[in-house]
């Protein structure tokens, strides 16, 4: 079992669980298996979506995720969400009771033609992103899935939206630094900073603050998204925040 010797605490903000579409190396994940993972490599807490939810409907994938989240309190479920217009989900004043009933704090949208085929012009998003402004939901999306100038419309048109880019690539450091520098509610996953002194490199231009762990588990494996972390140049301070101090201060301010 990996220790997490000097980082306490790692919350995985992002893990998938359920039947994805091609077979990975880290095999499908339930809770269980989930959870043996997580001791394996030393991962407190989890914040995961059900494969579900992202490849058919919301709505059931998100029940799944829920009764999953419900087997341990280390497990925590992040639902996937559509725009409100074709009403194939709850209004949105319902859609928050639920999702505070159900305990769940974090929003996840995959808008592109993997996932559920939508715009994020206002006309589309923009009243289930005002909503996200309102109850401070912490709204994770794939770098791949969405246009860097589609990432500035949002952030420009609604401020305090908190907007979680994951799975980045390596390279886009030439479109990513300059919008964490224009935008304080931007944030990013870890697990495409693994090029060398990347995490060094960020936090020392923009503080740790704005970095959450992830693994990807079980598309990746968290082994080497931890020794990123670890074994960064960085303070002891930077390093419990981006493990997991980072999304449970963004989770406590959810107002559902």
């Amino acid at each position: 079992m990996h220790t997490g010797k000097g980082v306490p605490d790692f919350f995985d903000c992002n893990v998938t669980i359920g039947k994805i579409e091609k077979p990975m190396p880290g095999g499908v994940l339930d809770a269980p298996k989930l959870l043996d993972e997580m001791d394996r490599y030393g991962i407190h807490e989890a914040l995961f979506y059900h494969a579900f939810a992202k490849r058919h409907a919301p709505e059931p994938g998100n029940a799944l995720a829920t009764e999953a989240a419900a087997q341990s309190e280390r497990l925590h479920a992040c639902w996937l969400l559509l725009p409100p217009g074709t009403g194939e989900m709850p209004p949105l004043d319902r859609l928050g009771k639920q999702m505070r009933a159900a305990g769940v704090r974090a929003a996840r949208i995959a808008p592109d033609p993997g996932g559920h085929m939508f715009s994020l012009a206002k006309v589309a998003c923009g009243e289930l992103f005002e909503w996200l402004v309102q109850t401070r939901v912490p709204l994770f999306i794939e770098q791949a899935a969405v246009s860097w100038g589609a990432i500035d419309a949002i952030m420009e048109g609604y401020p305090g939206l908190r907007l979680i880019l994951t799975n980045i690539s390596y390279r886009v450091n030439r479109d990513l630094y300059p919008r964490l520098k224009a935008y304080d509610d931007l944030f990013v996953e870890t697990s495409g900073l693994q090029q060398h002194r990347g995490l060094e490199d960020v936090c020392s231009r923009f503080g740790s603050e704005r970095f959450l762990f992830g693994s990807r588990l079980p598309l990746l494996c968290a082994g080497a998204a931890i020794h990123t972390v670890e074994h960064a140049a960085i303070s002891e301070a930077a390093k419990t925040a981006i493990a997991g101090r980072n999304l449970r201060r963004l989770l406590a301010e959810v107002r559902l």
